[in-house]
């Protein structure tokens, strides 16, 4: 199943957290790979809403999620910044 774009920064993330949230304590280092490889998902998935124009889209009649200039740069901003956090905290999920 091939998700909506504007909903895959939301559900990407969403879904890999519950993931972790799950998995064992004893594998803490899986965990923390996990949330890498899901937030570099993340930053792929929104790329193409950076470099696409302007979206909108309903969902049921009542969400409407927008994109314009700012929001894409935005989004790319904070997928890229939380692919560097996750990265960062590997170090710290060693101990």
């Amino acid at each position: 199943m091939i998700l909506e774009p504007l909903l895959q920064p939301i559900l990407i993330p969403l879904v890999a957290g519950l993931f972790c949230l799950l998995l064992p304590r004893a594998w803490d280092r899986e965990r923390a790979w996990l949330a890498v490889a899901a937030t570099a998902v993340t930053l792929l998935a929104v790329w193409p809403l950076f470099a696409g124009g302007n979206q909108e889209q309903a969902f049921g009649g009542w969400v409407l999620l927008r994109v314009d200039e700012l929001s894409r740069f935005i989004v790319l901003a904070a997928a890229a910044f939380a692919l560097l956090i996750a990265v960062y905290s590997l170090d710290y999920m060693k101990a």
